[in-house]
C-alpha cells in the first residue's frame, strides 16, 4: 500500500459510470504511475454494473485513492465535484474506459515545471477494435511554448477538444472559476476554450501518453437533435467567455468556425452514425 503525502503534486480525477469491463485496466495504469506523489479521486456516478465495488477495492489497496459515491448526475457534475475536493498542484482528467502511460504524470509534471507552464498538452492515441490509431494532426503542433490566444486555441482544439489531453494547473481552474457546464453533453467544447484562454502559458509535450478507447455508447458519439443543440450551447458559452476576455477577432472567428464545423458533422451523423473515418467495426461496446 502506498502512503499519500499531505500535498499531492497531481490530482487524477476519474468519473466512473458502468465501465466495469474496462475499469481495472484504467485504474492499474494510474496506480502504477512512476510519480508517486499523486491522489486519485474516483467519482462513482450511480453505477449499477459493479463498477462501484471496483472503486472501493482500489481505495482499500492503495490509500492514494478516494471514492465519492453519488446518484447519477452526469459526467460534468462528477468532474466538478472532484475539482472541489482536489488538493494537487495540477489536475489530470482520465475517463474510466481509457488508460494512460505509466510515465504520464512524471513526464508532464516535470515538463510543466521546466517550462514554467500551467497547461501541458500531450498526444493521445485511439484504441479501436481494429488496433491503435494515432492522429497525425497532432504532429502539426511543432511549437513547444504557446502564449498567444489564437495559438493556444488552435493547440487545444487540434485533433479534438477533449480535456484529458492536458495536465492543468489547479490554480487556473480555481482563480477563474472554470467548471464544466452541467446537464449538457459536448461540455469539453466550453471547458477547453476557457482553459486555453485562461492559461498564462501552454506547452506541448511531444509524447503519446493517453489511450482513448473508441466506444459505441460513449457520449462523444451522441448525434441527435438534442445533442446538436447542446453542442451549440456549449460552444456559445465558450465564445461568450472569449468575448468577455476581449480576445482578438481572429480567436473569435476560430471558435465560431469550430462550432459551425461541429454542428455540420453532428448533423451528418444523425442518419449515418458511422462514417468512412470511423466505420462501425472499430467501435468497442
Amino acid at each position: 500500500m502506498n502512503s499519500l503525502n499531505k500535498t499531492p503534486l497531481i490530482t487524477i480525477i476519474v468519473p466512473v459510470y458502468n465501465t466495469k469491463q474496462y475499469l481495472k485496466e484504467c485504474l492499474e495504469t494510474i496506480r502504477r504511475q512512476t510519480l508517486d506523489k499523486i491522489e486519485i479521486i474516483l467519482v462513482n456516478d450511480g453505477s449499477t454494473d459493479g463498477s462501484q465495488f471496483i472503486c472501493e477495492e482500489y481505495k482499500y489497496i492503495d490509500n492514494r485513492f478516494s471514492v465519492i459515491h453519488q446518484q447519477n448526475k452526469g459526467l460534468s457534475a462528477s468532474r466538478n465535484k472532484a475539482i472541489e475536493k482536489a488538493k494537487g498542484e495540477y489536475i489530470l482528467f482520465v475517463d474510466s474506459d481509457d488508460y494512460i502511460d505509466i510515465e504520464l504524470c512524471q513526464m508532464a509534471y516535470d515538463y510543466a515545471k521546466e517550462k514554467n507552464a500551467d497547461l501541458v498538452r500531450f498526444f493521445y492515441q485511439e484504441n479501436t477494435k481494429l488496433g491503435m490509431r494515432f492522429h497525425s494532426k497532432q504532429l502539426t503542433l511543432s511549437q513547444d511554448i504557446i502564449e498567444s490566444d489564437i495559438e493556444k486555441l488552435k493547440t487545444a482544439y487540434t485533433s479534438g477538444a477533449m480535456v484529458w489531453k492536458f495536465l492543468i494547473s489547479r490554480d487556473i481552474l480555481i482563480l477563474n472559476n472554470i467548471r464544466f457546464p452541467e446537464n449538457l453533453i459536448y461540455e469539453d467544447m466550453c471547458f477547453t476554450t476557457k482553459l486555453a484562454l485562461s492559461s498564462r502559458r501552454m506547452v506541448v509535450l511531444h509524447k503519446t501518453l493517453y489511450s482513448y478507447r473508441i466506444r459505441r455508447s460513449s457520449l462523444s458519439w451522441a448525434s441527435d437533435s438534442v445533442a446538436i443543440e447542446q453542442c451549440e450551447q456549449c460552444c456559445n458559452l465558450g465564445i461568450q467567455f472569449a468575448k468577455k476576455l476581449q480576445v482578438s477577432d481572429m480567436a473569435i472567428d476560430f471558435l465560431t468556425n469550430q462550432r459551425d464545423r461541429m454542428i455540420v458533422n453532428l448533423t451528418k451523423r444523425i442518419n449515418k452514425k458511422y462514417n468512412i473515418e470511423y466505420p462501425k467495426e472499430v467501435f468497442y461496446e
